[in-house]
């Protein structure tokens, strides 16, 4: 039998790059005197997998053929173990503690090998040093992007790391190397049964780590493990765990999260994918008490200055944790909920009545069908206007967790209106900095001119440098510290010189990619 992660990445086939899909984890291990692969999974020699790596050769021979990611097979069967030692040796300590990157057919390995030194006893007045270099790589497909190839040297420094802190420790490293060398040599001798698969069997708790940091990688992009019961190692994989949870044809990119945080304002607010007293479970022993804090006070309606005011933490604090969560898929980026927000249908939001969303909206609301819910926001329209026609103070709290259920899974999103002073008032120059500069033309001046009251004019002029369409309302009443009755009173006056338009704020909808 294939081992689930395997079986699950088969059947994800077009998924593998676009993923981050790993193929294999492998423990290589060089010395002054030989190199050795210790260690590598998935490992499964059964008739069903052979057959299928002969199948995927075969098919690899026509120049003609259409390639497909079936490059498990070729990571678990096509190469030996003395042919993997061979080129993932790292036999010099100059090249240790830096990225790690080879290429081999269409396959990328990459790790980040250490440098780990155990002593051997000689006598009780002496002691010798010997230095071995420990590289944990990952095999992946050719077609990676350079970001996730980044993110899997970062886990092969965690996990290396951690095994160099375990030997420093307690000998760990020298302790788990005697017991699984002997496999090996027993298999060079007579070949059965992979040695990998056998040190599973018999328990042993590096294999095993190994193993776990490769399932959990593999399944939901997450990794969170203890060497030796002792070090920890946290990772997240952002392509994946950003993407799996959701049914959609796009997918979310390291730097579409980057773009996201990058736009983060204290105006925003943070909306929680799980929920706080599960994720405060899930936080490490030594996790950040200022974190706890946060999710204390949590509520989709703050924005970050009042999230901080609460928890009593600094501004540039809570904007680290926020981020935190965001990288972590723990949370994504929202406006504060209220009446004036004007939601709309993502444009990708997967509608179909087979969708797995379905029958998760119907457990979470009884009482309501997701259909019917996702037509009233086929077109734009404010968030109190669905609270007008609901009747009762239950149900229109009812519709506050609908709407807090839908952003959580990217269902909808929300409208800003963006402000455009007219081509005939206006003339676009660029500073020194490159950065566009909106100012009036004659024809504006006079428009300004005719006006009698002094106040409106001032005010109006104070704004002119935010119409040209890449700021919000919300973001000019940050900026200038005003109020949107203020905004709403010097649009209306001024409204036949402005084009006034309805988009979504990058931050907040990144994953819709509009």
């Amino acid at each position: 039998m294939l081992p689930n992660s395997l079986r699950e990445a088969q059947n994800t086939k077009s998924n593998c790059h676009k993923h981050g899909q790993v193929l294999a984890v492998i423990l290589s291990v060089s010395s002054s005197k030989n190199n050795n692969l210790l260690f590598r999974y998935p490992c499964d020699t059964s008739d069903e997998l052979q057959d299928a790596a002969a199948d995927s050769d075969s098919t690899a021979r026509n120049e003609f053929a259409v390639k497909n990611d079936d490059s498990y097979y070729e990571v678990t069967n096509q190469y030996s173990d003395n042919v993997l030692s061979t080129f993932l040796a790292v036999q010099s300590s100059q090249l240790a503690n830096k990225p790690f990157d080879v290429k081999v057919d269409d396959v990328q390995f990459v790790g980040y090998p250490v440098s780990v030194k155990h002593r051997k006893k000689q006598s009780k007045e002496t002691s010798s040093a010997s230095l071995t270099n420990v590289n944990v790589v990952f095999a992946l497909p050719e077609s990676v992007t350079e970001a996730t190839k980044a993110c899997y040297h970062q886990l092969s420094q965690q996990v290396a790391m951690a095994i160099k802190h375990e030997e420093s420790r307690c000998c760990y490293f020298c302790t788990q190397k005697k017991l699984m060398e002997p496999i090996l040599e027993d298999y060079r001798e007579d070949p059965c049964r992979h040695p990998s698969l056998i040190m599973l069997d018999k328990g042993y708790t590096l294999p095993k780590t190994l193993k776990n940091v490769f399932d959990q990688v593999s399944d939901t992009g997450i990794v969170y493990e203890l060497m030796n019961g002792w070090t920890e190692i946290n990772f997240c994989l952002p392509i994946k765990a950003h993407n799996l949870p959701f049914d959609s044809e796009l997918y979310i990119t390291e730097g579409d999260i980057d773009s996201c945080l990058d736009l983060l304002r204290p105006y925003h607010a943070m909306l929680l994918l799980v929920e706080v007293r599960s994720l405060i479970k899930q936080l490490p022993t030594d996790s950040s008490p200022a974190l706890v804090r946060l999710l204390r006070v949590y509520s989709a309606k703050k924005n970050l200055q009042e999230l901080a005011a609460d928890s009593d933490l600094e501004l540039s604090q809570i904007f680290k944790l926020v981020c935190h969560l965001v990288y972590w898929a723990k949370a994504t980026v929202i406006y504060p909920l209220c009446e004036h927000n004007v939601y709309a249908l993502s444009p990708n939001a997967p509608t179909s009545i087979k969708s797995h969303l379905v029958d998760e909206f119907n457990k979470a609301f009884p009482d309501y069908n997701l259909t019917e819910i996702l037509s009233e926001f086929s077109f734009p329209s404010q968030f109190d206007e669905h609270q007008k026609v609901i009747d009762g103070r239950h149900r229109k709290s009812e519709m506050v967790k609908i709407v807090i259920w839908l952003l959580k899974h990217r269902l909808l999103i929300q409208l800003h209106d963006y402000l455009y002073l007219k081509p005939s008032y206006c003339e676009i120059t660029t500073s020194a900095d490159g950065k566009r500069v909106v100012e009036l033309n004659e024809a504006g001046k006079e428009q300004l001119a005719a006006v009698a009251d002094t106040n409106s004019v001032a005010a109006f002029s104070d704004l002119i440098k935010y119409f040209d369409g890449t700021r919000h309302i919300e973001d000019i009443m940050y900026f200038q510290d005003i109020n949107r009755c203020q905004v709403a009173t010097i649009v209306d006056r001024f409204l036949p010189m402005l084009y006034k338009i309805q988009l979504a704020d990058p931050a907040t909808s990144y994953y819709a990619k509009v």
